[in-house]
């Protein structure tokens, strides 16, 4: 068996190595980076047990003085699945998952896709509450010039007295 064995993936126990198997340990240090705790015990004696059975505790719920978002919650689950097709395809997916979080871009494709299920359902919102997470930077320069833009959001119409500022 090669490998550190607190950040191997279960097929490593079986001689087994592929580009999922990478995604595995990059899940198992974003596992550790948002909970400050690894995911496996290094001094348990189950160890390899543990590994091989991908006993790991919920990231949302390993540390509750550390609060995980959802979307990066998620990310960590699929990188962790125990069988390796269940994994995101490559290590650059993940990249591209985390990136696509820390922009704002995941956020706003959720919020699209939400908003294009109530159209198609026909129900109509009367408010649109935005949490900016990420505030666009063409909102802070529309809004430098001291005149009231009509902010366009994803193809919604929102009036700036409508946006929580933070």
């Amino acid at each position: 068996i090669k490998g550190t064995r607190p950040y191997m993936a279960p097929e490593q126990l079986e001689g087994t190595a592929n580009a999922k198997t990478d995604v595995y340990a990059l899940g198992l240090l974003l596992y550790e980076v948002l909970t400050l705790h690894p995911a496996f015990d290094p001094h348990a004696p189950g160890l390899l047990q543990d590994v091989r059975a991908g006993a790991i505790a919920d990231v949302e719920t390993r540390n509750p003085r550390r609060p995980v978002p959802p979307a990066l919650a998620e990310t960590c689950r699929r990188a962790l699945a125990r069988d390796p097709a269940g994994r995101l395809p490559s290590a650059r997916a993940l990249g591209q998952t985390l990136r696509g979080w820390l922009d704002g871009t995941m956020e706003r494709e959720r919020r699209h896709h939400e908003a294009e299920t109530f159209a198609a359902k026909g129900i109509e919102i009367d408010t649109i509450d935005i949490d900016l997470v990420v505030r666009p930077r063409w909102f802070r320069e529309m809004g430098s010039n001291g005149s009231v833009p009509l902010l366009v959001w994803d193809g919604a119409a929102i009036h700036p007295s409508n946006v929580i500022n933070e």
